[in-house]
């Protein structure tokens, strides 16, 4: 199943240890950025993010939609699946309604 196909566009992730999944998403986010010379703002531009998103982009440590981190690993040439897979499995990444997203992907 694909993960578009288990999040509605307004399903609010719940994540128990956002900080450090946070964190791992940020950095690859943050590392395909700068090998393409791309702002934070210029990125969320491209995310097509309204100036409120834009702001909760720079700060990593907000928690976003899943719609809004597809579209910010998109800006930047990613896959959210391949980002959250590449992530620690031992995170626990739950949606809002306790379900594993590792065993969704």
């Amino acid at each position: 199943m694909a993960f578009e196909e288990v999040f509605s566009k307004d399903h609010e992730i719940v994540v128990e240890n956002s900080i450090r999944v946070h964190e791992d998403f940020w950095e690859q986010v943050d590392q395909a950025r700068t090998e393409q010379g791309m702002s934070v703002s210029k990125m969320g531009e491209v995310a097509d993010a309204g100036p409120a998103q834009i702001s909760r982009i720079k700060n990593p440590k907000t928690n976003l939609t899943v719609n809004t981190m597809s579209r910010v690993a998109a800006a930047v040439g990613k896959k959210i699946e391949v980002v959250l897979v590449d992530m620690d499995e031992d995170d626990e990444f739950q949606d809002g309604c306790g379900n594993d997203l590792f065993g969704m992907l």
